[in-house]
C-alpha cells in the first residue's frame, strides 16, 4: 500500500512537470495570490473556496509582479511548484479510497481500489495540475466517509468529524453545498 502511494506521488510530480499550463491555472494561481497578499479584493477569488487556492501557493514562493501569466519568465518552475500543492490532498484521498474499500470489501478489495486509483489517468491529470478539482473530489470523499460511519454508529464525535470534513469540502468547492446540504439531513 505505501509503495503504491510513493508510485502515486512520483506520477503526480511527473504530471505536473510534463504537463503545460490549462486554460484555468492562471486564473486560479492568480486568484489564490490575491487572497493571500489583498484578501477577498476581486471578483475572481470568490468563485472557488480558498482552501485549495491556499494549498496551490504553499510552495510558490516568490510570485511574478503583474501576476502569474504562461509567456512569464519562469513560469513553468513556477506552475510546477504551485501543482505540488494538490499533493497535500490527493495522497490522504487515495490512502482513504484504500482504507474505506478495505473495510467494505477486505484487504484484496482495499489494494484493487487503490491500484485502479493510482494508475487513472484522468485521476492522475487532475492531481498533477493546480486546479481544484481534485482537492475538492479529496474532501468531498472523507465527508462522505464520515457521513457513512456517522450512519452506521450515530455519535457526536462522529457528527463533528462529518461537519469538518463537510466544511473543509465547501471550502476547496462551494458545489459541495449541492451534495452536502442533503447529506447533512441524513446525519441527524
Amino acid at each position: 500500500m505505501v509503495l503504491l502511494l510513493v508510485v502515486e506521488a512520483l506520477l503526480v510530480v511527473g504530471v505536473a512537470r510534463r504537463t503545460g499550463c490549462t486554460v484555468d491555472e492562471p486564473q486560479y494561481l492568480n486568484g489564490a495570490h490575491v487572497i493571500l497578499r489583498h484578501g477577498w479584493a476581486h471578483e475572481r477569488t470568490v468563485l472557488q473556496g480558498p482552501l485549495a487556492l491556499y494549498a496551490n501557493q504553499l510552495f510558490v514562493g516568490e510570485f511574478p509582479a503583474g501576476g502569474f501569466t504562461n509567456a512569464a519568465e519562469g513560469a513553468e518552475e513556477l506552475l510546477t511548484r504551485a501543482r505540488l500543492g494538490t499533493l497535500l490532498f490527493v495522497l490522504p484521498g487515495t490512502w482513504l479510497v484504500y482504507a474505506w474499500s478495505r473495510r467494505l470489501f477486505g484487504d484484496l478489495g482495499g489494494l484493487l481500489s487503490l491500484l485502479f486509483l493510482v494508475l487513472n489517468p484522468l485521476w492522475l491529470a487532475y492531481a498533477g495540475t493546480a486546479l481544484v478539482d481534485a482537492q475538492h473530489a479529496c474532501m468531498l470523499l472523507l465527508a462522505l466517509y464520515a457521513l457513512a460511519r456517522q450512519l452506521e454508529r450515530p455519535g457526536y464525535g462522529r457528527l463533528a468529524l462529518f461537519a469538518a470534513a463537510g466544511a473543509a469540502a465547501v471550502a476547496t468547492k462551494y458545489l459541495a453545498l449541492v451534495l452536502l446540504g442533503p447529506a447533512g439531513l441524513l446525519a441527524l
